[in-house]
């Protein structure tokens, strides 16, 4: 990596945190460049931050390689698959 570059993920991080702060742990959860967008009630509540490419009503979602559902995160056993393998 390029000297001038060591702290840029860092930096980029601190400015999403930022840009998106009053919703983070709301409805929103950032890791570096993914970004988990969720709801606990009704879509109506929630339709003015959103556009036509979005899915709703996904009952489980894959993200960093974990699977989110209501009640629970367990790791993608695909993933899991190929280290034991």
């Amino acid at each position: 990596m390029l000297i001038g570059l060591i702290n840029a993920l860092v930096i980029f991080q601190t400015i999403i945190n930022y840009i998106l702060r009053k919703y983070l742990d709301v409805f929103i959860i950032i890791y570096f460049n993914n970004v988990l967008i969720y709801m606990n009630g009704m879509l109506e509540e929630y339709i003015k931050y959103t556009k036509k490419k979005y899915v709703f009503y996904k009952t489980e979602v894959k993200f960093l390689e974990y699977l989110v559902s209501r009640n629970r995160i367990v790791v993608n056993l695909d993933k899991a698959k190929d280290v034991l393998s």
